[in-house]
């Protein structure tokens, strides 16, 4: 991995997700994740979830990253789409490297993801 994807990923870590340098040292898997298709739509789509009044419990980033794609459907997609219209629809085009916009329009409140 070249310095600049490193540090890029390292910014979004621990700025925009706001994880501590150590916790990403505990878990090296999570730079090799590609921040457009997987951590930032997650990381979008749990923060939509928890703005709208959804999600009780505060879920590790990790764990939601780690998870392969079809459990993270359902366990925070699938059980939202009465709740929240056009979830599924916007996060599988950020998923598709369309970007967040679609799910940051899903909160209640408006929100940076």
């Amino acid at each position: 991995m070249g310095e600049k994807r490193l540090r890029q990923r390292m910014k979004f870590l621990t700025e925009d997700v706001g994880l501590e340098i150590p916790y990403i040292a505990q878990r090296p898997a999570l730079m090799f994740y590609s921040i457009e298709r997987r951590l930032l739509p997650r990381h979008c789509l749990i923060n939509v979830l928890k703005r709208n009044g959804l999600l009780k419990i505060n879920y590790d980033f990790y764990s939601t990253a780690l998870i392969s794609n079809e459990k993270f459907l359902d366990k925070f997609v699938h059980p939202y789409v009465e709740s929240v219209p056009g979830i599924g629809d916007a996060y599988a085009s950020s998923c598709a490297g369309c970007g967040v916009d679609q799910l940051k329009l899903l909160s209640k409140n408006k929100i940076m993801c």
